[in-house]
């Protein structure tokens, strides 16, 4: 008998797949970063965490700080998610 939390090899194989499909891009240019700010409106609206705003986009003065990176999280190429990451050092203290 096998242990339960051994994974058999169909499951492996398609989470496989699937993560192979993912790609994690960081956002430099203008449009990418444009496009990771409506994703935040986009969510932050439909949890309403905040009000419909004629821009709709969410951006703050962290997302162009020197020690910090957005990335955008791709499933077959269309963005779902993002991920920001700031370091934080003496430096920006």
């Amino acid at each position: 008998m096998r242990p339960a939390a051994e994974p058999t090899t169909a499951v492996r194989g398609r989470s496989s797949d699937l993560l192979d499909q993912v790609d994690y891009r960081l956002a430099q240019t203008p449009q990418e970063k444009e496009e990771i700010y409506h994703l935040r409106y986009r969510a932050y609206l439909r949890e309403g965490a905040i009000r419909p705003s004629d821009d709709e986009r969410v951006t703050d003065q962290y997302d162009e700080a020197p020690n910090a990176w957005t990335f955008g999280v791709y499933f077959q190429d269309v963005l779902q998610a993002s991920i920001f990451r700031m370091c934080c050092t003496a430096q920006y203290v």
